[in-house]
């Protein structure tokens, strides 16, 4: 009786121990991202001030956009509603971090970090709290708007955490569809029964 418990708690230790790392794992990209974010925008707006570099033949260029708006310059001169979309679209990640499998908690922790280094830089910049724009420095050819390191994890973490919904919805339906429903268990046992010789009748 002591040795099973014993064992139950070492597998309830484990369990958390997992769930502790999985979380750690999880912050640690958050983090990671924003830190990179916060850096490539500081040696941008040093770097990029006076230059504006061009490779792969002019696919690629770096120059120095300031962005009060959202995506595609939505929302300028209305910094403080971009701020709070912001705010409610990385609180509306979290919560979809807590329900979905491995490969959606990274996607969606990739997401929250571009969402939250772009916020830590309106807030932080010079100009102030509400009023900063965020530093936006890599331009493609092929593509409308100039964005920065946030809005790269931002874009890439929607894709990856969507394909990590869908595993997910896969596996579960597969889950049910392997499991005999109770209805049918007692189907076939009663037919079973129906079917099984009857003792002969003194």
């Amino acid at each position: 009786m002591w040795a099973v418990r014993a064992e139950e708690c070492n597998l309830s230790k484990c369990s958390r121990d997992l769930r502790s790392a999985r979380w750690l794992s999880l912050t640690v990209v958050v983090l990671v991202t924003v830190v990179v974010d916060l850096a490539t925008s500081v040696w941008a707006r040093t770097y990029l001030r006076t230059r504006t570099p061009s490779f792969f033949g002019g696919i690629v260029k770096l120059r120095l956009v300031y962005n009060t708006g959202a995506a595609f310059g939505i929302g300028e001169q209305h910094e403080w509603l971009v701020e709070l979309a912001e705010v409610v679209v990385i609180v509306a990640l979290w919560f979809l971090l807590r329900s979905t499998n491995w490969i959606g908690r990274i996607g969606f922790a990739l997401a929250i970090g571009g969402g939250v280094g772009n916020l830590v830089v309106r807030w932080i910049g010079s100009d102030g709290p509400l009023r900063s724009p965020v530093i936006d420095w890599i331009h493609l050819s092929f593509y409308p708007t100039t964005f920065n390191i946030a809005d790269i994890a931002l874009r890439v973490g929607i894709v990856v955490a969507i394909a990590g919904l869908i595993l997910d919805g896969r596996r579960r339906r597969a889950s049910r569809g392997s499991q005999p429903s109770a209805t049918a268990t007692l189907d076939e046992s009663s037919l079973l029964l129906r079917h099984e010789p009857q003792p002969p009748k003194e």
